[in-house]
């Protein structure tokens, strides 16, 4: 596929990433107002996520507003500004780092839940079969977000983004 080509999908990807995050936050705004409730009861053996009752609300604002700024360079990615490429760039190492940690977080998590008494070989199993499914499916995401970001680099998609590219892209 041609760098002309590949710009403008990663560039609406990254937009129809960035309104499926905006939708996304604002879900979570809707949902805040049941994390009062969880925050006053928490459940039980939860440890690795308590901290996420204290913070569902700033936590949704702060997805809404980088989704926003996302699509908005998305959009500009695609109609060729060079500081879009540069912010695309960063979006797609920053999220394949997030999927590296998130993965780690998931593993850890998933291989440390308790077994019900009676049941402890389904459990096991299922904890195994969780761990590795889900440490792969990060490890693919983060290797395509990875990958997205090493051909943003390349010089023929950065003389995408030169005066006489920007002028035909329609800005």
């Amino acid at each position: 596929m041609r760098a002309k080509q590949t710009v403008t999908l990663i560039g609406w990807m990254w937009f129809g990433l960035g309104v499926l995050a905006f939708i996304s936050g604002l879900g979570g705004l809707m949902m805040s107002s049941l994390m009062d409730v969880l925050r006053a009861n928490p459940p039980k053996n939860t440890a690795p996520l308590d901290g996420i009752w204290n913070y569902y609300r700033q936590a949704a604002v702060v997805q809404v507003v980088l989704a926003l700024f996302t699509a908005f360079t998305a959009y500009n990615f695609v109609r060729r500004k060079p500081w879009a490429r540069i912010g695309i760039q960063f979006f797609s190492v920053l999220t394949g780092l997030w999927f590296v940690g998130f993965g780690i977080f998931w593993v850890c998590t998933t291989s440390s839940l308790a077994a019900a008494p009676g049941s402890e070989q389904v459990a096991t199993a299922a904890r195994i079969f969780m761990s590795v499914a889900g440490g792969v499916m990060m490890t693919a995401l983060a290797t395509v977000f990875g990958f997205c970001a090493w051909f943003i680099g390349r010089p023929a998609v950065k003389d995408e983004f030169q005066p006489a590219n920007q002028a035909k892209a329609g800005s």
